[in-house]
């Protein structure tokens, strides 16, 4: 689908029409919360609302796996030519395409290579997606949209280890990149009002000691729907899309359409 290794950039730009298509970075926390099953859900859950959704995994290649998806290819192999999209992309059950991304999207970024280059060719694909969940760690993600976004989205969990992962990895991007903005979601929270204790915390560190600002978009219980979605290597629309787990995650989903995240289509990128 991409034309050669030779001239990435200039055939994307031609192949591809202007359609618009959201980005929305997760950043990996090594440890801190349900990242994976997060990622997972809030795919699903983007699908649920008919968001056309692509997961982006470039950390560790673990999504595809756990759906019980063969992954032969990565991101690169479609950048480099040597195959079709429809050979990368993966159709989960739960109506959104993962694609395994490790190589690719750390040679994007060791490359400099413009984010408006990779992100907006996905809005024309023949799936013609229109939100890609860019799932990765900091190092890899944030240097390639730096020039598009100012804060991220980070997976925390409630306990005190996890609060100061947490904690430790908004120190260090705003440190290393400037970032002054971060969105929190708890996943896998013991309860709503341990989730909100943690984000006090975090939010009055976060605000006293690094002038910051940690915004609150949602909190998703621990319960016996995440463990058996877990299990069966699906989300949880599939186990049981009346439970909680289920609302909250559409909840979190519906709300990112109005975060303001970075929009790319044609032969510029805005935030919206």
């Amino acid at each position: 689908m991409f034309e050669s290794k030779h001239d990435q950039a200039a055939g994307l730009r031609r192949l591809f029409a202007q359609r618009n298509v959201r980005v929305l970075p997760l950043i990996s926390i090594e440890g801190s919360g349900d990242q994976l099953g997060f990622v997972v859900n809030m795919a699903a859950a983007l699908a649920q609302l008919g968001q056309r959704t692509l997961l982006l995994d470039a950390e560790r290649g673990q999504v595809a796996p756990m759906l019980g998806l063969r992954a032969r290819y990565d991101l690169i192999h479609l950048l480099s030519g040597d195959c079709q999209f429809e050979q990368v992309a993966l159709p989960a059950r739960d109506g959104f395409w993962v694609m395994p991304a490790v190589r690719g999207l750390a040679d994007v970024a060791r490359r400099n290579a413009p984010a408006q280059d990779l992100f907006a060719g996905f809005g024309s694909l023949p799936e013609s997606f229109d939100t890609v969940l860019a799932y990765a760690p900091a190092p890899v993600l944030v240097p390639l949209l730096g020039g598009c976004t100012q804060d991220v989205t980070l997976i925390c969990g409630t306990e005190a280890w996890q609060v100061a992962q947490t904690y430790g990895q908004i120190k260090a991007l705003h440190a290393s990149y400037g970032i002054r903005r971060f969105r929190l979601v708890y996943c896998r929270a013991t309860s709503p009002a341990a989730a909100a204790t943690a984000h006090e915390r975090l939010a009055s560190a976060s605000d006293r000691f690094l002038g910051v600002d940690v915004v609150f978009c949602g909190v998703v219980e621990d319960g016996r729907e995440l463990a058996a979605a877990e299990r069966s290597g699906t989300s949880v629309f599939s186990v049981s899309a009346d439970s909680d787990a289920a609302r909250a995650f559409k909840r979190i989903a519906t709300l990112s359409l109005d975060w303001p995240l970075p929009v790319f289509a044609g032969q510029a990128a805005s935030v919206h």
